[in-house]
């Protein structure tokens, strides 16, 4: 019984070693995300309220793009910030995507094959309300958000789960997470799903 018990503990080891390099989040951690949310110019995006409609009416430009499969659905509107090295894309996800409210904003790299618009004047500057930014060091983040969920070398996940006020049955989760390149943060992804 010892040795299968061993078995067991040197083959999950060995699982360990070889899982990916970002681990689980840990529940233990309690980050500092606040609203998670995203400001363009004026305009407050409210995860699960503001519309991809509403920021296309506010831009006056933006093509909002649209891909499905068979386990999601999702739409998207990009635009290259000034620094013509970034875009930002705001994306929500589920059926009628297009009409529902944004869950999620990505900023990085410039993806050649979207062809996304300059971001209009009316929507700049992009302002994450945790106080990250592109060219942020991972220990000002750290300084800032707290202790990370996960974290690797290249990447810093936080995940905050809260229990919604008005309807118990139901929680929010927020997640915030930078990819990091000489431990400069290069890209960043925030965004909220209740369920």
């Amino acid at each position: 019984m010892k040795a299968i018990v061993s078995i067991i503990c040197l083959a999950a080891s060995a699982a360990a070693l070889a899982a990916p390099v970002m681990p689980d989040p840990d529940p233990r951690a309690r980050p500092r995300l606040g609203d998670n949310g995203v400001t363009m110019g004026t305009v407050h995006i409210a995860y699960e309220e503001t519309t991809l409609a509403a920021v296309r009416a506010q831009a006056g430009i933006g093509v909002l793009r649209h891909q499905a499969d068979a386990t999601i659905t999702r739409s998207w509107l990009c635009y290259v910030l000034p620094d013509r090295v970034r875009a930002v894309w705001l994306i929500a996800n589920g059926e009628g995507a297009s009409t529902r409210a944004i869950t999620q904003v990505q900023v990085g790299p410039i993806d050649p094959s979207e062809q996304c618009p300059l971001l209009p004047e009316a929507l700049q500057p992009l302002k994450f309300h945790n106080g990250a930014s592109a060219g942020m060091s991972s220990d000002a983040l750290r300084k800032a958000l707290g202790t990370p969920s996960g974290a690797s070398p290249r990447e810093m996940t936080w995940v905050s789960e809260e229990k919604v006020q008005e309807q118990r049955d139901r929680a929010r989760l927020r997640i915030f997470k930078v990819r990091l390149k000489n431990g400069l943060v290069d890209a960043l992804q925030a965004g909220q799903t209740t369920y």
